[in-house]
C-alpha cells in the first residue's frame, strides 16, 4: 500500500513532500519513533519503494500535467461504482499533455469503466501506462481498464503506434 499512497502523492494536485527515509521505506511511528534516526545502511532500504519513487520523481518532472494540469475526479463516474478504485486524469491546455491514474486498492483484480471527459481523445491514439504494469489501451471517451490487485497505472497518450501520423497538431 506504500506504493499506491506515493503514487497518490507525486499525481494529486499539490507539491509532494518526503520526510526524509520514506523514500526508502524507513516507517515511522508514534513518539519517539517518529523522530528515529536516519537509516544509512543500504542493506535496511526497501528497494522497490525507493524504485518506484525515483520512478514518480522523474515522471514528475517530465510530464507538465502532473505539475500544474487540472485535476478532474473520475471516481464518482465509474459504472459500476467501486470503492476500491480511484480514477482521475490532470491535463493541461495543451494537447497530448494529459495523464490518467487509476489506483486499484483491493487484493483482487477490478476492471474500472467509465467516461472520460477530455476533448482530445481521438480513436487509434493508444493510451501507455507509464508505470509499466498494465496493457495499453485505445483511447476513448468511454474506457475500460483493468487494474491488478493493489497496483496504480499512470496512462498517457502513445502517439507512436501509426508512423508518420501525429493526433496532436502544432497551433
Amino acid at each position: 500500500l506504500t506504493r499506491l499512497a506515493v503514487t497518490l502523492q507525486f499525481t494529486l494536485p499539490g507539491v509532494p513532500v518526503i520526510y526524509y527515509g520514506e523514500e526508502n521505506g524507513m516507517e515511522g511511528g508514534n513518539d519517539p519513533a517518529n523522530r528515529a534516526p536516519m537509516v544509512w545502511d543500504e542493506a535496511g532500504w526497501h528497494p522497490g519503494i525507493r524504485a518506484h519513487t525515483k520512478t514518480l520523481i522523474a515522471l514528475r518532472r517530465a510530464r507538465p500535467e502532473l505539475r500544474r494540469g487540472r485535476f478532474v475526479n473520475l471516481t464518482a463516474h465509474l459504472e459500476p461504482p467501486d470503492a476500491n478504485v480511484i480514477a482521475f486524469y490532470r491535463a493541461t491546455d495543451t494537447p497530448g499533455e494529459f495523464s490518467l491514474a487509476l489506483v486499484n486498492r483491493d487484493n483482487r483484480r477490478r476492471t474500472a469503466t467509465f467516461f472520460v471527459p477530455y476533448a482530445h481523445l481521438y480513436g487509434g491514439l493508444q493510451l501507455m501506462d507509464i508505470l509499466g504494469g498494465h496493457k495499453p489501451v485505445d483511447a476513448a471517451a468511454r474506457l475500460a481498464v483493468t487494474l491488478e490487485p493493489q497496483a496504480a497505472a499512470l496512462y498517457v497518450p502513445q502517439e507512436t503506434r501509426l508512423p508518420h501520423f501525429h493526433f496532436y497538431k502544432g497551433r
